[in-house]
């Protein structure tokens, strides 16, 4: 009878040990995590840990069982139910960049790559290092549905939108210095990036200006190790060099990182009978020192300083007294961001950020005599870019998340040829953002930004978003929005007459006092627009949606598609408004046109035997300038025929906008073989015949001789891991030693580079 009670009773104690697990869900610190998800993976039961950290699980649990403990903000973590086990202390780590998979960019709080709701595309370290890229424009240029033109330095089009439309981060911050818009992608060295992220579409509600067509965020490295030190040096083709030097400490309390870099060329020339090269000589000097002090696990504060220098060499030619005269050309750039950032937690519910940062670029220009060496002309171009901010991440419960911040931005320039009264520009920002996991089915984003400007009209910027993931291998993603592109101080304040030709351009903002004054001076022969119908310029404005769908069966397989449409409104162009007596143009900027982009993008990705994956990636782009297809419906457009007579232009003549291919696309083929230490890629990119021409001159794309041809582009990357410490490289671009110039994009032939590597 006793042994029987004995048993009763053990079955009973065993079935309570079963019936109920508690716990204690805490940080690496100690701290209580609030509303973390406590579930058994596979069975719909599951709880919330309370204020204390403190769960009960109702289950009856078997040993085996898995249970998964999440919380927004902290890494998940999977532990095995043993039946011994009647309360346990979990500790959850907090997400950082402590793996690649991990974003920001798309909602300004870290999100696992593949749930976040704003679809990111990442460049990771791993990939900027095997492929050797070394510039962004590099890493880039390998990209489905990215473009790169060569117009005033390499800018990059995104979704068949100008560069002007893309907004470039360093680390989050933005980086200023645009040539007629572009942002050269070769100032910006790769080599120390913990990884790019991409986020296509209007992401004005978070940024604001400028990011109408997408985002592109250059995350740099900070390292988990205690200590690193790496070297690496390439010589190639045009007599190029390049030498990065990164090192790394840290313990508990001090993080600190230094990056360096020197690079150079000869340049090159493709156009033998211009006496200017086609890429200049130049030689850069960068140097990226980092340092973070952490006063506990959740505090830091961390310092950012960059600084760059190139200096280049070309010739040119001018016509004085009937004769030709070669001058030297040196310009300088400069390019200085620091940053101060304060982040921290009141409590585990409430993370807040404080940063201050200051950007400059500098660029001057002496064009002198090669004979003498007298100077023949001199400019320079001085901008100041400084932004205070606080932002917060706010967690609610376990479904609700709340972003908000605010700030302030000053802009200066000081240039020659931008009006010395009016040299700046002040605004400030608020924004709200709100995310919403009702399941783990769904998240949906919601959030819009304001801005204040005191040279233009304010801007609202709306977004919401929307993943669902209704099977495990199935993504969706829906996102609309709206983006704004400010006006420049150029478009606003420019007040330049060319010297040589005689043309003037003058900003919006003062034309009427630009052009009466030539007026008086008897300069003006004809007015061709009404001044009074020169308005007020409005920010160039967009709404766009993008619908995604990735469906990833296994890890050896993905398909993804992307669908897009942008529309943009009140775009600013330059147009003539009078006629010089001199037979040249007075120009101002006006908002003018309406365009829509829209398109597929398409990737597909293959895995064979471990170690080999080929990709394939596809773009299809229809650009369209609406107010053109107006006036061709209404007969507006002709052009002369070869017999001599006057052609109505048609809907089926007009190719859209200049510089955009149709159909791009790119395959790459991976081979990577960890324990030889082994990796190799070929890669082909793409392009279309694209609009570059106007060769008739009735200012449209309509006729066959106004397009520049396709192409295709072979590299190839070869490395070899040789030990631990040691790794070499080979890298050939443009295998085929294609060569085009004056097509929007400059491809000087084959290049080879060979580098080495040292790890310590």
């Amino acid at each position: 009878m006793k042994k029987l009670i004995l048993i009763i009773f053990i079955l009973i104690t065993e079935a309570i040990a079963q019936t109920y697990f508690q716990g204690k869900v805490v940080t690496k610190d100690g701290r209580p995590i609030f509303n973390a998800n406590i579930t058994v993976v596979g069975k719909p039961y599951g709880t919330t840990s309370d204020e204390n950290g403190i769960f009960k699980l109702n289950y009856p649990l078997k040993t085996g069982d898995l249970i998964s403990i999440s919380c927004i903000g902290y890494q998940t973590k999977t532990i095995k139910y043993e039946s011994s086990l009647n309360f346990l202390i979990i500790n959850l780590n907090e997400l950082s960049y402590i793996s690649e998979t991990v974003v920001v960019t798309g909602t300004r709080s870290i999100k696992k790559l593949k749930d976040t709701p704003v679809k990111t595309e990442l460049i990771s370290e791993k990939e900027i290092k095997n492929c050797g890229y070394l510039s962004l424009k590099e890493a880039l240029f390998e990209q489905t549905g990215i473009g790169i033109i060569d117009n005033h330095g390499s800018g990059l089009q995104i979704q068949g939108l100008d560069p002007d439309y893309t907004l470039i981060l360093i680390d989050g911050d933005p980086v200023i210095g645009r040539t007629a818009g572009t942002i050269d992608l070769s100032r910006f060295d790769v080599a120390n990036l913990k990884q790019i992220e991409i986020v296509k579409g209007p992401s004005s509600s978070l940024y604001g200006s400028e990011a109408l067509a997408g985002v592109v965020n250059l995350i740099t490295a900070f390292p988990d190790e205690s200590q690193r030190f790496a070297l690496f040096g390439r010589i190639g083709t045009h007599d190029s060099y390049q030498i990065n030097a990164d090192i790394f400490k840290s313990n508990k309390k001090i993080k600190l990182a230094l990056f360096s870099n020197i690079r150079g060329s000869d340049g090159f020339d493709i156009v033998p009978e211009t006496i200017s090269k086609t890429i200049p000589e130049y030689h850069n000097f960068l140097i990226n020192p980092k340092f973070e002090y952490r006063f506990n696990e959740s505090n830091f504060v961390r310092f950012n300083m960059r600084y760059s220098n190139e200096n280049q060499n070309n010739f040119a030619e001018i016509t004085e007294n009937n004769q030709i005269v070669k001058l030297k050309v040196k310009d300088r750039l400069r390019d200085v961001n620091f940053s101060i950032l304060y982040s921290g937690s009141i409590s585990n519910l409430y993370k807040h950020q404080l940063r201050f940062y200051v950007t400059n670029y500098y660029t001057e220009s002496l064009l002198s005599y090669q004979t003498g060496g007298e100077p023949y002309e001199y400019s320079q171009f001085d901008q100041y870019y400084y932004k205070g901010e606080y932002s917060a991440n706010f967690i609610i419960d376990r479904k609700n998340l709340i972003s908000f911040g605010a700030g302030y931005v000053k802009e200066v320039v000081h240039a020659d040829r931008v009006d010395k009264d009016i040299d700046e520009i002040n605004s400030s920002f608020v924004f709200l953002q709100h995310e919403w996991i009702p399941s783990r089915y769904i998240d949906i984003v919601g959030g819009f930004r304001y801005d204040y400007n005191n040279k233009y009209s304010s801007r609202l910027s709306p977004k919401i978003t929307t993943l669902l993931k209704p099977c495990g291998f199935l993504t969706l993603n829906l996102s609309i929005g709206s983006g704004f592109k400010a006006p420049t101080l150029q478009q606003l304040y420019l007040n330049f007459t060319n010297p040589q030709v005689g043309y003037s351009v003058f900003g919006a903002a003062k034309f009427s006092n630009y052009l009466n004054k030539l007026i008086n001076e008897g300069q003006i022969d004809k007015i061709l627009l009404n001044p009074s119908n020169i308005s007020k310029l409005n920010a160039e404005s967009s709404l766009s949606l993008n619908f995604s769908i990735e469906y990833e069966p296994s890890s050896s397989y993905l398909i993804s598609l992307n669908f897009f449409r942008n529309n943009i409104r009140d775009l600013i162009d330059a147009i003539p408004v009078a006629l010089k007596k001199n037979g040249q143009g007075v120009y101002t900027y006006v908002n003018l046109n309406k365009i829509y982009t829209q398109g597929i993008e398409s990737e597909i990705k293959i895995k064979f035997f471990n170690n080999i994956n080929i990709s394939f990636g596809y773009q299809f782009l229809d650009a369209i300038d609406q107010v053109v297809l107006e006036r061709i419906r209404a007969g507006d457009y002709f052009k002369l025929t070869d017999s001599g007579r006057l052609k109505k232009i048609t809907e089926s003549d007009y190719g859209g906008l200049f510089n955009r291919s149709k159909h791009t696309g790119n395959i790459k083929l991976n081979y990577e073989n960890e324990t030889l230490g082994l990796f190799a890629r070929l890669t082909c990119i793409v392009k279309g015949k694209y609009g570059y021409y106007d060769r008739n001159g009735n200012g449209i794309l309509d006729d066959k001789s106004e397009y520049a041809p396709g192409f295709s582009l072979w590299n190839f990357v070869f490395n070899k891991v040789i030990n631990s410490h040691f790794a070499i490289q080979l890298r050939i671009e443009n295998i085929l030693n294609k060569k085009l110039s004056g097509q929007n994009l400059n491809l000087p032939g084959r290049i080879i580079y060979a580098g080495i590597s040292i790890n310590y």
